[in-house]
């Protein structure tokens, strides 16, 4: 449990802890540890203290408050049917909400949906569903860069701001992470026939030639290397690069498994994981504008490794560009 790990660490640190100590010590977004602070300051007693050096324990006899904690939960559940049911109901839906009210009084309202009938048709012309895609397909996705590193990382190199020339340029993503039309097919390809569809070779040249237009123009194009999927990127980074009439050159390697950054919660939590798991080999860098390809983007973070190490090796400007952004709208990545 979330409050169990984070009194862990707390125990195994026997220190005052800052929640940036915190976010390297748990796999917790800095949103989740602050409720999870503010929750056990507000116990009676509290297992926790805030000082100005951080929080720290207090040495008293704490338990989780399982029975009420389950609940509420029960309680949320049950309130949770019951907007299921407000949701599919065919009756006055005020006079639903009334009587979930306990109001005695409850009557058909004479104006919700279900009283008065649709005020729009839920039908629509196949042309106007076509346009809608089209339109969709056309929303630019920008990738800004990291220009600070996370507090706490261990690399001495990996400290405060991020030089100006090893940050990213502002790349693209192709589309977001379960949109329809193209995030569909991305998901498709990605989840179930593990090949990316030409179509979204043809969409993201588009989108790079036509809509985007980077300056200066890219002169070769490479890709993030996966252990575990040693194939799907690559192909669809040959494709694209036929396409644009680019060099593809395979200059990166990877030396460990990182799992998905959707499995980490915080800014250096996916920076740490991502740390050292790549080499370059210098000899095949080439000096012009750099296409870097990858099929997902969260946290940034592999996208703004990588361009480190490839700048370093002799690289120009780099653009990354992802089939598509599966980041949270938390904040914390």
């Amino acid at each position: 449990m979330d409050v169990e790990q984070l009194l862990a660490a707390m125990r195994a640190a026997n220190a005052a802890l800052t929640v940036p100590k915190l976010q390297q010590r748990v796999n917790l977004s800095r949103g989740k540890i602050e409720k999870i602070l503010k929750f056990l300051l507000l116990e009676s007693p509290a297992p926790i203290q805030k000082t100005t050096a951080g929080y720290v324990l207090n040495p008293v006899r704490w338990q989780m408050p399982v029975e009420r904690i389950e609940r509420i939960t029960n309680l949320r559940r049950q309130e949770q049917e019951r907007m299921k049911v407000y949701m599919s109901s065919r009756d006055c839906l005020m006079q639903f909400l009334a009587a979930e009210l306990n109001d005695p009084h409850a009557a058909p309202c004479g104006k919700c949906v279900n009283c008065t009938g649709a005020l729009l048709s839920e039908g629509y012309p196949a042309d106007l569903a076509q346009a809608a895609t089209a339109f969709l397909n056309r929303i630019e996705n920008p990738i800004q860069p990291r220009k600070m590193w996370p507090a706490g990382l261990p690399d001495p190199e990996m400290r405060g701001k991020i030089a100006p020339e090893h940050q990213t340029l502002e790349g693209r993503a192709l589309c977001r992470w379960g949109d329809p039309g193209l995030g569909a097919l991305v998901r498709r390809g990605k989840q179930h026939d593990h090949r990316f569809d030409d179509q979204l070779v043809e969409a993201a040249a588009g989108l790079i030639r036509n809509g985007w237009k980077p300056g200066p123009t890219p002169g070769w194009l490479t890709c993030v290397p996966s252990r575990r999927h040693q194939t799907l990127v690559p192909d669809f980074a040959r494709r694209l690069a036929v396409r644009l009439r680019l060099p593809f050159v395979e200059c990166i390697r990877k030396l460990r498994d990182t799992g998905p950054q959707k499995t980490r919660a915080n800014g250096f939590q996916q920076a740490q994981s991502v740390a050292g798991a790549f080499i370059v080999d210098r000899a095949r860098v080439r000096p012009e504008a750099l296409l870097l390809i990858d099929d997902m983007v969260d946290s940034r973070w592999t996208f703004t490794v990588l361009t480190v190490l490839l700048r370093k090796a002799g690289s120009g400007p780099i653009y990354p560009f992802a089939l598509a952004d599966s980041s949270s709208q938390d904040g914390d990545v």
